[in-house]
C-alpha cells in the first residue's frame, strides 16, 4: 500500500464537479466501500484524495471555498441528502478563454478578479493530479490547463470530451 495524499485540483466547479465532491465526502465520512467497484486502486483509498484547490471563472463561485461554491447557482445536480461538505479549499479565478460558451453566460456572470498564475498555484498548492471539468467545447481552456499542468509538472485528467493529448506536439512533451 502506498502512502500519502493525492491532491487534486479541479479546473470548472460545475455539476460534475460538485457531484464528484459530493461523492469523495460520502465514502470518506460512511466509512465503508460498500457501492465502489474498486475501493483500492493502485494502492490508494478514496480516503488519500485530497481537493486542494479549484480554478472558476463565475463570480458566485471565486473567492468562495469549495464547500460553498459547488451549491452556486446554476449548479443544479442532484444532492446527497443530510451530507454536510466539509471542504474549505478555495476557489480561484481561472482565465476563461473559451470556457464560457454563448449558451452558459445567459447564467454564468464572471468574475472580475484577474485570473491566477495556474503554474504557479499548481506548484504552491502541491497538486498531483489536475481534473479537467470545465464544459464541453472548451477546447483552448483544456489545452491552457492541460499545459499549465505540463509545466508544474502534475498529472492531467481530462474529462470533457475534447482532444488534448492526442495532439503530437503535447505528446512529445
Amino acid at each position: 500500500m502506498k502512502q500519502g495524499k493525492i491532491n487534486v485540483a479541479i479546473a470548472g466547479l460545475g455539476n460534475c464537479a460538485g457531484s464528484l465532491i459530493e461523492g469523495l465526502t460520502y465514502y470518506q465520512q460512511i466509512k465503508t466501500t460498500e457501492g465502489l467497484l474498486f475501493p483500492i486502486l493502485g494502492g490508494y483509498s478514496l480516503n488519500d484524495i485530497e481537493i486542494v484547490v479549484a480554478f472558476d471563472i463565475s463570480a458566485g463561485k471565486v473567492g468562495k471555498n469549495i464547500n460553498e461554491a459547488i451549491y452556486v447557482s446554476p449548479n443544479n445536480f442532484c444532492r446527497i441528502a443530510n451530507l454536510k461538505v466539509l471542504n474549505k479549499a478555495p476557489v480561484l479565478r481561472g482565465p476563461t478563454l473559451d470556457g464560457n460558451p454563448e449558451h452558459l453566460q445567459k447564467f454564468v456572470k464572471e468574475s472580475k478578479e484577474k485570473a491566477v498564475d495556474i503554474p504557479e498555484v499548481l506548484k504552491k498548492y502541491k497538486v498531483d493530479v489536475l481534473l479537467n471539468l470545465l464544459p464541453t467545447g472548451s477546447i483552448e481552456a483544456t489545452e491552457f490547463y492541460g499545459l499549465s499542468a505540463l509545466k508544474a509538472k502534475c498529472a492531467f485528467i481530462n474529462c470533457i470530451p475534447t482532444v488534448f493529448a492526442q495532439k503530437s506536439d503535447i505528446a512529445q512533451q
